[in-house]
């Protein structure tokens, strides 16, 4: 646990320095503020934790800006889960999670699942909570969460 968050703030450092416009990006997250629907949160070094399922399973991810104003997401390492189903030495780490972009106030996540080099196809795109409080719509509009 504690080495998946070292490398987590490593990451944070140094996708800070690869993604110098990732400021539209930073903030938290989510389809339902405050509520079931999982969330993504992205900081201003550019490290990225994505509340895939409530209370099921925390990944830390990175962006990587693309040229059209968007981003896609990598999946970098498990930070918590109770995921017995997903195996996480085959998922890869060089094949996209999700693309992000945003539009106005809301973020567009289109999500992909997890790309598993074993069955060579993606896995848990339909599973996350932001699909599911989307009506499995692999599309979801989040929108930024501010708490006071």
């Amino acid at each position: 646990m504690m080495f998946s968050r070292i490398v987590f703030m490593l990451l944070s450092v140094s996708s800070s320095m690869a993604n110098a416009n990732i400021g539209s990006y930073v903030g938290y997250w989510s389809v339902n503020c405050g509520g079931f629907g999982g969330n993504i949160i992205v900081s201003d070094g550019g490290g990225v934790r994505i509340n895939v399922n409530d209370n099921n399973l925390l990944i830390s991810a990175k962006l990587k800006e693309l040229k059209s104003g968007s981003s896609e997401l990598f999946f970098v390492d498990v930070l918590e889960s109770r995921n017995e189903k997903i195996n996480w030495s085959s998922i890869s780490l060089e094949k996209p999670i999700a693309k992000l972009s945003v539009n106005g106030k809301s973020l567009v996540v289109n999500w992909y699942g997890f790309f598993d080099k074993k069955k060579k196809l993606y896995i848990w795109n339909k599973q996350p909570d932001f699909i599911l409080e989307n009506n499995g719509d692999e599309t979801a509009m989040m929108k930024k969460c501010i708490f006071d």
